[in-house]
Parts: structure tokens; sequence; C-alpha cells
């Protein structure tokens, strides 16, 4: 466990693992604790936590940033393409939820949803450079 005091000399150091437990605690991406944790340099990072992230989509995305740094973009790029993540997690749970993957089955409803899916993943991952030179 590193002591935020100590955090400067331990953020020197390259750490072959860096385990946050009770890693929700970084879910609030400007606290002191988060910004002096991110500070590790570390070749492998893993979050444990027995609390289900309730709030919102920027505490998950703190909690990514320190796990892969940059994977889901900045926290700027986020809020401006979270409007299509809506769509894309909404599509998901439709596919996700037992009843409503029943009810598509048997409507024969389901390759529409799975390939509108298909199209909103992949127009994401084409948008997400585009964000990334324009912000």
């Amino acid at each position: 466990m590193v002591c935020l005091k100590y955090i400067t000399r331990a953020g020197k150091l390259l750490w072959n693992y860096c385990i946050l437990d009770e890693g929700h605690i970084i879910k609030n991406a400007k606290s002191k604790v988060t910004l002096a944790v991110k500070q590790l340099k570390a070749q492998h990072h893993l979050i444990l936590s027995g609390t289900p992230i309730q709030n919102n989509i920027m505490d998950l995305w703190s909690l990514f940033d320190f796990l892969m740094p940059g994977f889901l973009g900045t926290e700027r790029q986020v809020k401006s393409y979270f409007p299509f993540l809506i769509l894309i997690i909404t599509y998901a749970l439709l596919i996700w939820d037992e009843k409503n993957l029943k009810r598509l089955k048997s409507s024969g409803k389901l390759k529409k949803v799975l390939w509108r899916l298909g199209i909103l993943v992949g127009y994401f991952f084409k948008l997400m450079p585009m964000l990334s030179e324009m912000l």
C-alpha cells in the first residue's frame, strides 16, 4: 500500500503490478487520490472493488483510464461521444435482457437488432479517431 505522502517517490519506480483494492475510490477523475494513483507506473494494472458503478459514465471512464490509459480517449472525448455510446448500450441491453431476447427471436427481429448494433459499433470505432483529431 502506497500512502499519498509517498506517491512522488513511488511514482519514480516502475512496478510490475499496481493493484487497487477498493478501486471505486478513484471513480472521481479529479480527486487527489485518483491523480496521485495515476502517477504510479506499472506494467499491469488491476482494480478490485465490491462496489458497482452506479453514478455515471465518467466514473467508469476514470477507472478505465487507470486500467488502460487512453483506451477510451480523453475525458473530453468521452463526453462528446457519450450520446452515441448510449445508443450502442441500448441495443446491447435489448439483446442482453432474456425477455427481450425471446421476444426478438420470436418476432424475427433479432437479426435486425444485431445488424444495427454491429453498424453502430463499426461507426463508433471509425468515429473515435476523427474525434481524437478534432478535440
